[in-house]
């Protein structure tokens, strides 16, 4: 299963340019994520090592969870973590109700008609 980091076009544009260019080009957030400073992510964390709860702490881990996290550390940001089910995540991204989906789902070409793909891990 190849994993990915999907976004809105939008989102996508602005957050992948500020990862690369924002200290040395001051490049600025969306706006909405500028006056919030807050990235909501949805996440189906049933897919270890890449995301899942720990069994002990119930806290979100795996992969998925550190890049997340680096990137908003890297961006200022703070993550909203919603857990959904995998048939969740799409709308939930198309309706607004997140700004990305950070979780294993597969590049597809029928999926790249209304979605963005970083491929950022493949297996």
């Amino acid at each position: 299963m190849t994993h990915f980091h999907r976004l809105t076009r939008r989102t996508l544009v602005a957050l992948a340019s500020l990862v690369v260019l924002a200290q040395a080009h001051g490049q600025a957030l969306p706006e909405r994520i500028a006056k919030t400073r807050l990235i909501k992510i949805a996440v189906n964390a049933i897919y270890p090592p890449m995301e899942f709860k720990d069994p002990k702490s119930g806290e979100l881990t795996g992969f998925d969870v550190d890049l997340g996290n680096a990137l908003a550390k890297e961006l200022g940001v703070t993550l909203e973590w919603q857990e959904s089910a995998f048939e969740q995540l799409i709308p939930s991204l198309q309706t607004g109700r997140v700004d990305m989906i950070l979780s294993g789902l597969t590049d597809r070409p029928a999926r790249r008609e209304t979605l963005d793909f970083i491929d950022y891990l493949k297996s």
